[in-house]
């Protein structure tokens, strides 16, 4: 990169040098106030953009700091980033909140790039780092890295026990995976539950109740308050989606044959709007419901009760009542109830961060008296919990097994399923991950087996049906037919070179953003660095928007659209960006059309790409040029003008622009026809917004 006052010292000793021999007194005076002046204007320029990252950066960790609000904090930092590719704080800050949403394959990359650029700010980034390749399945590369915390680290305790366990769990891992896939092993599968159940968002947990199916899902609500955009906003194409919450609540299912009825909600008395329901269980007479509640506490987080419902005579449940005695204490949660029965009476299974246990989460049951409070607690000892998460029992009475989920315990990654054999007041067996296909890298939980012996988890080990094509959410499984398959995604090549249009030459330092158009997720933000050629390697399947910033030559922000959709696997293709200091107004409005009506069709309305215009017919120039369609000849306003082919919505004739740029005609640009003439583009835009706003 230039070192700009370095840069500027050279050239004002230069002018000084050639004002005094030539005795240009006066063009010197006046050469010094210009450099000083441009120079005024890049500080003036900086501080401007600082103060956008700062006041992004503020709202971003206000909201870092609610529970409720991490999807949200996480745009803001992809919206620094995206004007500051450097940025330490706010890298490691967008890979903790993606570890935090269960992005795993996000958080791993953001966590890679804070591990090559940091210094030894943040030393638990190379820790996280594992643990989310852990959470894919790359087993061999966590396990290095694992190691790597260990020998160039110097920290507490428990961090060290985190990366003993992880390397523990890796080797575990890797030995049940070469044993798993042997071509002589014969191994049950799991299927993801494909009809009425299972949508964008997470499911999981599953119970039964009579010949009804409940589980947990989640729903969207808007929020009554917006969050507050900062003042000074770094302008970016991130979308915010600052005005939804993401909420728990219990859905009900019934089951035709072999496929499920699309799932209801059910309600509740009162039914609060912003509250969490779900993990439903009935008492052996059925008539008395056990559910998680989840009222939200801006302040200081979600905090968890255990409610119950009662069965009236009319068949219709009653209201909500909170569960008392030695149970639901302030400021701790209570989560995941089932229903045991112990001593020859019902007894609750649940899962507490009450003070007193071994760890974070821990298993216990619950006693009830005679009037149904918890007269009684029963912590289920350190075969079972450990200092991490112990999570949704279920207790199988006729195999006389205990199952949960757990992370403290050597398994495959974040959540495993384990069981352990015992009577629940005797003491307990050997513990037993369930091993694969139940667990997997990522979090696998809420195991459940039915009276005729199907068995039923919850995971997010696939990205596959989810609202943006992430782990982020949970589906519900069945043990059958395998259909989980992990293959590693192929990458399409984009190679990028970036001109300045009025001078043709390369332009270096610009910061590039790459942005996958579909789920809103920033894959990349580097900037390109002087001499080199930049590759910009893109997944398969999706549109993306690639954004090229270059405020040092106070050039446009060039948003380029590129498409992986139907290419094959490795492919490659170049593309000539050639950056502009302004825009015509023509640019302008279809640039706008491309940011709102990318693939909104107008009736009779078109596109094409005009390579040239001539006051004389000049069609030998373009013999030379190979492009993908034919070059036509046009006459308007008294000039030939050359035309290269046609398309119905922005972006296909955008593509096809960048194209023929490559070729070799940096000037092409798009011109708009509606019912065979030619038209402005602010038409165009104006016929298309009519469309939308239907």
């Amino acid at each position: 990169m230039i070192n700009t006052p370095f840069f500027y010292a050279l050239v004002l000793q230069k002018i000084v040098y050639l004002c005094l021999m030539r005795k240009l007194f006066l063009y010197l005076i006046l050469s010094i106030l210009m450099i000083g002046i441009l120079s005024a204007q890049e500080e003036a320029l900086d501080k401007e953009k600082q103060k956008e990252i700062l006041s992004t950066l503020k709202i971003a960790d206000g909201l870092y700091r609610m529970d409720r609000y991490h999807s949200v904090a996480r745009d803001f930092y992809k919206r620094v980033l995206i004007a500051d590719p450097h940025n330490v704080y706010a890298t490691y800050r967008l890979a903790q909140t993606c570890r935090y949403l269960k992005y795993y394959e996000d958080a791993q990359k953001w966590y890679a790039k804070v591990v090559m650029m940091d210094e030894g700010k943040y030393p638990q980034a190379k820790l996280y780092y594992a643990e989310m390749s852990q959470a894919v399945d790359d087993y061999k590369l966590a396990l290095g890295l694992y190691y790597q915390f260990l020998e160039e680290e110097d920290l507490a305790g428990p961090l060290i026990d985190i990366a003993n366990l992880g390397i523990a769990s890796c080797n575990y891992a890797l030995d049940a995976s070469k044993v798993y896939n042997h071509p002589d092993s014969t191994n049950i599968g799991i299927a993801r539950l494909t009809t009425g159940i299972n949508g964008l968002r997470s499911e999981f947990g599953f119970s039964m109740y009579g010949d009804k199916f409940l589980y947990t899902g989640t729903d969207r609500v808007y929020a009554k308050k917006n969050i507050k955009y900062p003042k000074d906003q770094i302008d970016a194409p991130i979308k915010m989606h600052y005005d939804t919450s993401n909420v728990n609540r219990i859905f009900v299912t019934e089951k035709d044959d072999e496929s499920f009825t699309e799932g209801e909600i059910m309600h509740f008395k009162p039914d609060k709007e912003f509250a969490h329901y779900g993990s439903p269980t009935f008492s052996s007479d059925s008539l008395t419901m056990y559910i998680t509640f989840g009222a939200v506490d801006h302040k200081h987080g979600d905090f968890f009760r255990i409610y119950k419902r009662h069965k009236k005579n009319n068949g219709e449940w009653g209201a909500l009542e909170k569960l008392k005695g030695r149970i639901n204490k302030k400021k701790f949660s209570y989560k995941y109830p089932s229903v045991v029965k112990y001593a020859g009476s019902d007894a609750l299974l649940f899962s507490s961060n009450q003070p007193g246990g071994y760890g974070n989460y821990d298993l216990y049951i619950g006693l009830f008296d005679k009037e149904g409070r918890v007269s009684d607690l029963i912590n289920l000892g350190a075969s079972i919990n450990t200092r991490n998460n112990e999570v949704t029992p279920f207790y199988d009475v006729n195999q006389g097994l205990l199952y949960f989920s757990s992370n403290g315990h050597i398994g495959f990654g974040q959540l495993d399923i384990y069981m352990i054999p015992g009577q629940l007041d005797e003491d307990w067996g050997l513990l037993e991950n369930l091993g694969l296909p139940y667990n997997s890298g990522a979090d696998d939980f809420y195991y459940t087996r039915m009276h005729n012996g199907k068995e039923y988890l919850s995971t997010n080990r696939s990205k596959e049906n989810t609202i943006d094509n992430s782990t982020c959410c949970y589906d519900i499984y069945s043990t059958g037919r395998d259909t989980i398959s992990k293959a590693k995604d192929e990458n399409y090549i984009v190679h990028l070179n970036i001109y300045d249009k009025l001078t043709r030459g390369e332009v270096t330092g610009s910061n590039i953003s790459i942005i996958d158009s579909r789920t809103n997720n920033l894959l990349e933000s580097i900037k390109s660095e002087p001499g080199t050629k930049l590759f910009v390697h893109l997944p398969e399947e999706s549109d993306y928007i690639i954004r090229i910033e270059n405020k040092k030559g106070d050039f446009e922000i060039k948003n380029l659209r590129v498409s992986t959709v139907g290419k094959p696997a490795a492919d490659s293709i170049q593309n000539d960006v050639y950056l502009r200091t302004s825009l015509t107004d023509e640019e302008k409005a279809f640039e706008f059309i491309l940011d709102h009506y990318c693939n909104i069709p107008f009736l009779e309305l078109d596109f094409r790409v005009q390579v040239g215009a001539y006051s004389k017919a000049k069609m030998e120039i373009f013999d030379k040029f190979e492009f993908k369609f034919p070059v036509k000849e046009l006459t308007h306003n008294k000039l030939y003008k050359y035309i290269s082919g046609l398309e119905k919505v922005a972006c296909n004739i955008e593509t096809l622009r960048q194209e023929i740029v490559t070729t070799g005609v940096p000037d092409a640009f798009v011109v708009a026809y509606y019912k065979g003439e030619r038209i402005l583009m602010n038409e165009a835009k104006y016929l298309l917004s009519t469309v939308a706003n239907d």
